[in-house]
């Protein structure tokens, strides 16, 4: 069992960090557009190469799938930062020790629908964990979700790791349009995945980084990329990272370089705690040092609803993830929910036909940004930029497809030769 250090305040003198030991952990937070980008062993690869250079490492997993970092690093996705939240277990009870060293805590996936009592509970432990170790990784859920865009504002550094394919570019500048809209002014790491070579992660780079500097003001930092071999391609199947099954493939010295880039850039950061202390706390919901806010019924019966919801998610996520439920049983009720959705709110939860990953802009692709923008409440003070922004992302897109189209044709006719 690790012991943690107790939570201390960070002291001018010895927050200034070189590549050795640090005061205070520097947090990173890895994001990704949607499924299936990498991110989750991009975070892996990063955090080993870190625990192989004799820092200490914790990975918090917040994206709760099959295979995702703590199952990677050998450890167990049923104990975790839920189990030291919901039913007090003592937080260094619930870190396990993974490979290489590497500490890990699986995490909710609804961090951000904690209560009062919870988040104060959870931000205790943000404070633990900073005060121990030299980095804290956190692979966020994909997508826009409330959780995963209050973990990229709290981190020090946010990671944004994206493929080459359309959709994915797409819906990683969605992402960070709502990150953007909530306030985040600082810059962002973007490292390109899985791809053939240089070129085509240098076309897919500069693309990206000229339309969301543009457009949303946003800081754009390359990290590099990360080459698709059959050494990467073997490690993901037998669910190990690249970086300790094949130390000298390709993907692996991406790995190592990408790992080298960071921790220069970290040189002279003071981390100050960020997490623990820029988390958001949501309100208590009853006190006597509360202000007194005259509510008429109705407003009242919303706020009891929505507190009621909040709870009950938050059982539903603690019983799926603890109890001997049926993965038919689960799938059911999810199925379910969907269905009621859809009945309230008159539209699908998913979208139900893709767009093809060889067009861009010519078949409604584009006009799906501006669908999800305005589903997540951010369009409201910008509608009159959205034609703007849309058609330089097209323009953008269908560059980068182009580029695509002709990188598999030329792959095509190496490899029939």
């Amino acid at each position: 069992m690790v012991m943690l250090n107790p939570p201390q305040e960070p002291d001018q003198h010895t927050t200034s960090h070189s590549a050795g030991a640090r005061s205070n952990a520097l947090v990173i937070a890895l994001a990704g557009g949607r499924h299936g980008v990498g991110k989750t062993n991009v975070a892996v690869n990063i955090a080993v190469n870190l625990a192989n250079g004799g820092a200490k490492v914790c990975l918090l997993d917040s994206d709760n799938q099959l295979s995702g970092a703590v199952q990677l690093l050998g450890g167990k996705s049923e104990l975790g930062l839920g189990s030291h939240i919901f039913d007090g277990q003592p937080l260094e009870a619930v870190l396990q020790t993974g490979r290489n060293g590497i500490q890990l805590l699986a995490a909710p996936s609804n961090l951000a629908a904690f209560d009062y009592t919870q988040t104060l509970r959870l931000k205790t432990a943000f404070q633990k964990l900073e005060s121990h170790f030299d980095y804290l990784i956190i692979d966020t859920p994909p997508g826009d979700s409330l959780t995963t865009l209050s973990l990229l504002r709290s981190a020090n550094h946010i990671l944004l790791v994206l493929s080459p394919e359309l959709e994915s570019i797409k819906d990683s500048y969605t992402l960070l349009w709502a990150l953007r809209r909530r306030g985040h002014m600082g810059g962002v790491q973007v490292l390109i995945n899985r791809i053939k070579g240089r070129q085509q992660g240098l076309q897919v780079y500069r693309q990206f980084k000229r339309v969301v500097e543009k457009n949303l003001g946003l800081s754009v930092r390359s990290l590099g990329y990360v080459t698709a071999d059959r050494h990467l391609h073997n490690a993901v199947y037998n669910h190990m990272p690249v970086s300790i099954s094949a130390p000298n493939a390709p993907s692996s010295r991406c790995f190592h370089a990408i790992t080298e880039i960071l921790k220069q850039r970290f040189i002279g950061h003071s981390p100050l705690n960020k997490m623990s202390r820029s988390w958001k706390m949501n309100p208590p919901r009853s006190g006597a040092s509360s202000p007194v806010v005259q509510m008429t019924p109705r407003q009242q019966g919303a706020l009891a609803t929505n507190e009621q919801f909040d709870r009950l998610f938050a059982q539903f996520s603690n019983i799926i993830r603890k109890e001997d439920i049926s993965e038919a049983s689960v799938r059911k009720a999810l199925f379910s929910f969907e269905e009621s959705y859809e009945l309230r709110f008159k539209q699908p939860l998913h979208e139900k036909n893709p767009t093809p990953p060889a067009v861009a802009g010519r078949d409604g692709s584009i006009e799906k940004i501006g669908s999800r923008l305005r589903q997540s409440h951010i369009l409201s003070d910008c509608e009159r930029k959205q034609s703007d922004e849309l058609a330089d992302l097209q323009h953008a897109l269908e560059s980068a497809a182009q580029f695509s189209l002709y990188e598999q044709k030329r792959y095509a006719d190496n490899s029939s030769s």
